[in-house]
């Protein structure tokens, strides 16, 4: 099933990508890598289809170029377009990054996740692009063993990190990143000082929307499933959250907002699974903070549930398939990698969406702005100057994702790996007219 959005492009992403030979670690202690999540679904039973959402922000379009079959080659593709003026921090720069020898980079995250393991996968692969060495390292939500880990790396001679910015160790690394004097970009989680202003430029998400989507969907869907006049007051409305990070709490506060605007009579059918009481952001934290929940409310006879990230969609879905309700459940969630990997081995349960971004696009803008740094090419203050808010010092940038499903994910990964011209997916390519929404700030 073929779903067309609207292409809308405020910035030229000549994008390639090819696999790659991962870089040696030099990291100083033996490396946590983020692991996929382990947790299997444990239902097979068809969900219904549901048409996916187009994005609701507008932005400049221009065309991209017309998809064609991925490229099988390894070698880095030569931009066939200039940088637009003023641009600096992307593939499209005329650089020759095997002009030099290999930079050495690490992406330091506070903890592992299965989006946390696709998120590095997509640095290391942009590796043999852009001619650097990467490992990774997870402190296992240890702020020191973060803190003391960065410190080393950096004395050791690490040309770059890309760091996620927790909230619980935001202010330590803004104090002491400019001592380090090491170039840096924020990974999933971008750096603000304490008085929420941007403190390093950024390239993510507009987080509260997210959970606004995120509602409007799998309400749809929910009247898609069940009927178009669905009696909501028969729901319960679930959200899984880890409300120790800012930007994923502000997810929660999308969609809590956007229920209590539509719908202010069902608030007492509204419930919170924050994970920060199990100790992380995994399946099974989430099947342990959500299902008492649901277990005490027998008096809804349907739940509408989101969640933050993938992880949470697996372990929330978990609940109705092990007990047999899969149909009187609809679960969407932020990122997709888990639920590609379900679908790809037969999935079709309850958990029938997620809000997705490719990371190869995803990792392009954050990984180009780093070399740009460690280049001397740009500074913090100059990088995506085109991005620059008024009255702002760095730039923000607002990437894309688009709602995929069980039947239209094959087709939009087709389309990553025609744009990108890496085979990320290795579905049998058959072409594919499906689009991307872009929305800059």
């Amino acid at each position: 099933m073929k779903k067309i959005l609207a292409i809308v492009l405020a910035l030229v992403m000549v994008l390639g990508l090819v696999a790659c030979a991962g870089g040696g670690s030099t990291e100083p202690a033996a490396s946590t890598s983020p692991a996929a999540s382990t947790e299997p679904a444990a239902s097979t039973s068809p969900a219904a289809s549901t048409e996916p959402a187009a994005s609701t922000e507008p932005a400049a379009s221009t065309e991209p170029a017309a998809s064609t079959e991925p490229a099988a080659s390894t070698e880095p593709a030569a931009s066939t377009e200039p940088a637009a003026e003023g641009t600096v921090g992307w593939y499209t720069d005329p650089v020759d990054h095997y002009a030099r020898d290999p930079y050495d980079i690490c992406y330091i995250m506070m903890n592992s996740s299965a989006i946390n393991a696709s998120f590095s996968h997509g640095f290391e692969v942009w590796g043999t692009r852009l001619n650097y060495n990467y490992s990774d390292f997870s402190a296992n939500q240890e702020t020191d063993t973060f803190i003391n880990t960065l410190e080393t790396l950096a004395v050791q001679g690490m040309d770059g990190f890309i760091i996620d910015f927790s909230d619980e160790i935001r202010s330590r690394l803004l104090d002491i990143l400019p001592e380090l004097d090491v170039p840096y970009m924020s990974g999933m989680v971008s750096a603000y000082d304490d008085d929420g202003k941007l403190a390093h430029p950024s390239l993510g998400f507009d987080m509260r929307d997210f959970g606004v989507q995120e509602y409007y969907y799998i309400v749809d869907a929910a009247q898609k499933k069940w009927g178009a006049d669905l009696d909501l007051s028969k729901c319960g409305f679930l959200y899984v959250d880890f409300g120790a990070v800012w930007e994923i709490a502000q997810r929660q506060q999308g969609f809590h907002d956007t229920l209590e605007a539509e719908h202010p009579e069902l608030m007492d059918n509204y419930f919170v699974a924050d994970t920060v009481a199990q100790g992380g952001m995994t399946a099974q934290n989430a099947y342990d903070e959500a299902a008492p929940i649901v277990a005490a409310h027998p008096e809804f006879e349907y739940w509408i549930v989101a969640g933050a990230i993938d992880d949470f969609g697996q372990g929330a879905a978990r609940i109705f398939e092990s007990a047999g309700k899969e149909d009187k459940a609809v679960v969407t969630t932020i990122g997709g990698d888990t639920l590609i990997t379900e679908w790809d081995a037969g999935y079709e349960g309850c958990w029938i969406s997620a809000y997705y971004t490719a990371q190869m696009i995803y990792c392009e803008g954050i990984i180009c702005g780093l070399i740009a740094l460690i280049d001397g090419r740009a500074t913090p203050e100059t990088l995506w100057a085109e991005h620059i808010p008024e009255g702002e010092k760095y730039a923000e940038i607002d990437i894309p994702s688009v709602f995929i499903e069980h039947d239209n994910y094959t087709e939009y990964m087709e389309w990553v790996d025609a744009y990108t011209g890496y085979d990320w997916s290795h579905y049998d390519y058959k072409g594919t007219d499906f689009s991307y929404t872009l929305n800059f700030r």
